[in-house]
């Protein structure tokens, strides 16, 4: 991953989790280190499993069917909020949807750009930005996650504090990709 590795990714989805009182997702490490420090790394990141390489078809077969589905979440935007911009017209819809997510995804990749460069203001700018638009839809996820990135670029916030807030927002911002891409796939 070019951001984040696998330890910084499941922190940051568990303090969304805490944050947002979701239930817990599973989450595994895979990797070819099977040393007893490896395995208390992932579980100190918040890991639930590791797999270690190389892993067979049925063994992952195995180990999946031992995992409950998670229910059904609620997409992480308003689809009612977008009805209304768009006068509930398919083509429109259809329009906006794609525009949402390519605005999404590049203010996400610039996001990702701004953090070796630890530049406040610019990510504070980007943030409230990319907070306007989440508005607009009732991508509360991303709304919130920006607020809290804002307020640490404005505050003396430490730099691992400001980093958390930095992945936070990017997570957020890629369940909304995801969930504007299922959308969109959707038959009318």
């Amino acid at each position: 991953m070019p951001v984040m590795n696998g330890y910084d990714m499941t922190t940051a989805i568990r303090a969304i989790e805490d944050a947002d009182g979701q239930p817990r997702c599973p989450v595994w490490g895979f990797t070819a280190n099977a040393q007893p420090d490896e395995i208390e790394r992932c579980r100190a990141a918040g890991m639930d499993d590791r797999l270690f390489k190389p892993i067979s078809l049925s063994m992952l077969s195995e180990r999946l069917t031992a995992v409950s589905p998670l229910a059904r979440t609620p997409l992480p935007f308003s689809l009612d909020s977008i009805s209304n911009l768009t006068g509930d017209r398919p083509e429109m819809v259809e329009r906006l949807l794609a525009q949402l997510l390519q605005s999404n995804h590049e203010d996400r990749l610039l996001l990702a750009r701004l953090i070796p460069e630890n530049n406040r203001r610019k990510t504070r700018d980007l943030a409230h930005r990319i907070k306007g638009a989440a508005r607009i839809i009732s991508a509360s996820r991303v709304v919130d996650a920006c607020d809290a990135l804002e307020q640490a670029c404005e505050a003396d916030t430490p730099d691992e504090q400001f980093h958390t807030c930095q992945q936070v927002v990017e997570l957020a911002m890629i369940e909304l990709e995801d969930a504007l891409i299922l959308q969109q796939a959707k038959p009318d």
